[in-house]
């Protein structure tokens, strides 16, 4: 049996969602025969490279076409794409919106796109078709199904390269996207929201932060 029979004959969608210690196992592609769903989970530094060595992994298997579309997948996190605070201004002209699912800051075409998910998806087609996979139809957004399969994964930049970067370019979007991230690691909801559905009291997230990543220590400002 081929690969890509197996493949067929495993349902229709797949699914990607790991984390890796300080790095996130991110935008991890599902296949379906039907559908390929991309889905984030809150890499801010996701790019046209990764997307192409996603498109690869997806190709690997044999698979030379898709018979339904790419569905880009934000559901990691909520779908808030401005930070708490921020000036009208920051929105699309400083920062890209805040998504789990955003690739090149969500440049498409020349511009920002408000939909990054949307975005994501369509760039992630085209990687698709250069990797020798037609898919039929437009892109779309959804969320991969219990029974998915997954197909390939990508690790981001660690987290360590990505905070030092947010740093010196005091970088609003990382920023936000990494409370984000924790809230969904230590409170179960991408949000950077207070509680009782967003980040939890400080003593209780240091907790939490602390037996995913280690010993936490303030910063000075």
């Amino acid at each position: 049996m081929r690969r890509e029979e197996e493949v067929q004959r495993a349902g229709d969608r797949v699914r990607v969602f790991e984390d890796e210690g300080e790095q996130f196992a991110e935008n991890l592609v599902v296949e379906v025969v039907n559908h390929v769903v991309l889905r984030g989970h809150g890499d801010p530094t996701l790019g046209a490279e990764d997307l192409t060595g996603l498109a690869r992994q997806v190709a690997s298997w044999g698979i030379t076409r898709v018979t339904g579309a790419v569905l880009g997948d934000e559901s990691w996190f909520d779908g808030v794409r401005t930070g708490p605070g921020w000036k009208s201004s920051f929105y699309v002209l400083e920062s890209p919106p805040l998504s789990a699912l955003v690739a090149e800051r969500a440049l498409y075409r020349g511009k920002t796109s408000h939909n990054p998910a949307l975005a994501a998806a369509s760039l992630f087609r085209q990687a698709l078709a250069e990797a020798g996979v037609a898919v039929a139809k437009r892109s779309g957004v959804g969320r991969a199904g219990e029974s998915s399969l997954p197909l390939a994964y990508d690790i981001s930049t660690p987290l360590a390269g990505i905070v030092a970067q947010m740093e010196t370019e005091s970088d609003n979007f990382v920023a936000e996207l990494l409370l984000k991230e924790l809230g969904a690691l230590a409170a179960g909801h991408g949000t950077t929201a207070g509680p009782p559905n967003g980040l939890p009291p400080s003593t209780e997230f240091t907790r939490s932060a602390e037996a995913r990543f280690g010993p936490v220590r303030p910063i000075p400002n």
